[in-house]
């Protein structure tokens, strides 16, 4: 059975894993499906991924779902399958009265101990109690929720990203996590030299020119910096934008597209965690695809960026994510580098590389929006 519908009293089990994304946009869309009259949310978690079940409550406690009811079942050992299965048969039994006629797992989520065997109890539960019981996961690939008794999408509901969005600062929620402000502001640059870094990008011989006369501090680059009032080669801010334009490029040019999806990333921080930074953040439905921008010609900078941004967006978006690094390479060199990182990430096609050839407008847009309606 695809269908969940017409359906007045429908529990939704959710295993919550270190990732709480997947649990939120299978829980937004059951919530928001008037077909299927969804009553009570149930979080299985363990003591590690409790904070992302108390986001998770907070977010839909928050909007407009205030009617939805909660149960929780905490497992002492996830790595225990005799406490795994007493931990939701308790909980079970303790709520029977509050079950609706139809209980839906969705297995996404949680350890290979907690799916086997939340499984198994949920299914001889509702046999035991004469219950309606369906299983499903979300498909990191195709973007659907997949009914696991027939391989179809659910509801034909498809690809979720287009019924399911989630702004960044909510992403951030999630995972329990906020910006660190960002205290540079580079609008007064790009009003004064942004113009200048397209027109460059127009043609590779400009680019490359312009990095020859950087050298020398003649030539096209005299040209672009002379714009600025009291430049000063010293000014860490001058220095800084002259080494980030890529990143402010690549905004300016997707927003044509995505507009306010597309947005300059910050600072993120955990608690005591170390702080990082996702250099350019898109956000297609509730898919995070992560930009890195560099313009630097050294292997080892831009490969550590290629394995910072996978790293990095995965930890935020997990295996629905994207990761593209967007370089000043020529072609050969961009390819080599894709390559080698595809296949030393274990990435595949989760990532990307872009170079000079891939920077005019049209052709990063093209590219960009290949990359994200096919994915991997």
């Amino acid at each position: 059975m695809s269908n969940i519908k017409d359906v007045t009293d429908f529990d939704l089990v959710l295993l919550v894993g270190t990732n709480p994304l997947p649990n939120y946009v299978v829980a937004k869309y059951f919530a928001d499906n008037p077909e299927c009259s969804l009553k009570r949310i149930w979080f299985i978690y363990s003591s590690k991924t409790e904070k992302y079940k108390d986001n998770l409550k907070e977010f839909f406690n928050n909007n407009k779902y205030k009617n939805l009811k909660y149960s929780c079942v905490h497992l002492e050992d996830v790595g225990n399958p005799t406490k795994i299965i007493s931990n939701i048969e308790s909980k079970l039994n303790k709520k029977s009265e509050l079950l609706g006629s139809h209980i839906h797992l969705n297995y996404t989520g949680g350890t290979k101990a907690m799916v086997i065997y939340s499984y198994k109890t949920i299914e001889e539960f509702c046999s035991k109690n004469n219950k309606k019981v369906s299983f499903s996961y979300l498909d990191a690939r195709t973007f659907q929720l997949i009914n696991d008794e027939d391989g179809n999408s659910i509801n034909n509901s498809n690809d979720l990203r287009e019924k399911i969005d989630i702004n960044y600062e909510d992403l951030l929620k999630l995972h329990g996590r906020t910006k660190e402000p960002d205290n540079e502001n580079y609008d007064d640059l790009n009003n004064l030299l942004l113009n200048d870094f397209k027109n460059l990008v127009k043609e590779n011989s400009k680019y490359e020119q312009y990095l020859k006369d950087k050298k020398n501090k003649n030539g096209l680059f005299a040209q672009i910096i002379e714009k600025i009032p009291n430049y000063n080669e010293k000014d860490n801010k001058i220095a800084k934008y002259l080494n980030v334009w890529l990143e402010f490029y690549v905004i300016d040019t997707l927003k044509e597209v995505y507009g306010n999806n597309v947005l300059k990333g910050e600072k993120i921080k955990k608690g005591d965690e170390k702080n990082f930074e996702i250099d350019v953040v898109l956000i297609n439905g509730y898919q995070l695809i992560g930009i890195s921008c560099t313009t630097s010609r050294d292997k080892e900078k831009y490969k550590n960026k290629g394995f910072e941004i996978l790293l990095r967006t995965r930890q935020m978006g997990g295996d629905e994510s994207r990761a593209i690094l967007i370089t000043t390479l020529d072609d050969n060199t961009r390819k080599k580098v894709e390559e080698e990182l595809q296949t030393d990430t274990g990435g595949g096609k989760s990532i990307i590389v872009l170079g000079i050839e891939d920077l005019k407008p049209e052709e990063l847009i093209k590219k960009v929006k290949k990359f994200v309606k096919e994915g991997k």
